[in-house]
C-alpha cells in the first residue's frame, strides 16, 4: 500500500460484525471519511505501517468516544548533529462514565505508556536511544 505521509502508523478498526477498515492517518479528511466507523463498537488497533504489527489495542463499547492523537515531543539531536522531530502516537477513548483512557506508543516504536506521563517518559526513552536532547 502507498501511504499519504511518513506517519509510521495506521488504524485498523474491527467492528462487532467482524468487518474492518484500514485507515491511513496521513490521508486528508480521514476522520470525515470514516466517521461511521469512529464510534462503532469493536476494536481499535494502532499498527506499524512497515510490518502491519499491532502496537496498541483498545476495546470500544457502544456510546464511547474513541480517538487517535499524535503528540509532538520536540526536536531531538543525534550525535552527528542532525535534528529529527519526534512524536508519540496514541489511541484513547472517553468512557460512558466520563473517564478517559489513553495509550501511547513512544518514539522507539516499542515502549508503551498509559495515561498522562507521555512527555517525560518519551524523553527517557529517547535518551536511551542513539538520540540526545539538543544543548
Amino acid at each position: 500500500m502507498e501511504w499519504a505521509d511518513e506517519n509510521p502508523y495506521f488504524l485498523l478498526l474491527l467492528n462487532d460484525e467482524r468487518q474492518n477498515v484500514q485507515i491511513d492517518l496521513g490521508a486528508s479528511g480521514w476522520m470525515q471519511a470514516y466517521s461511521e466507523w469512529m464510534r462503532s463498537p469493536g476494536w481499535w488497533y494502532l499498527c506499524h505501517k512497515d510490518s502491519g504489527q499491532i502496537a496498541l489495542a483498545m476495546r470500544v463499547w457502544g456510546g464511547e468516544q474513541p480517538y487517535y492523537t499524535k503528540r509532538h515531543i520536540g526536536q531531538i539531536q543525534s550525535a552527528d548533529g542532525q535534528n529529527r522531530a519526534t512524536a508519540c502516537h496514541g489511541i484513547g477513548k472517553k468512557r460512558l462514565d466520563g473517564h478517559v483512557d489513553r495509550l501511547w506508543i513512544l518514539p522507539d516504536g516499542y515502549a508503551v505508556c498509559a495515561g498522562d506521563d507521555v512527555e517525560s517518559l518519551a524523553m527517557e526513552v529517547v535518551r536511551s536511544m542513539s538520540w540526545s536532547p539538543p544543548g
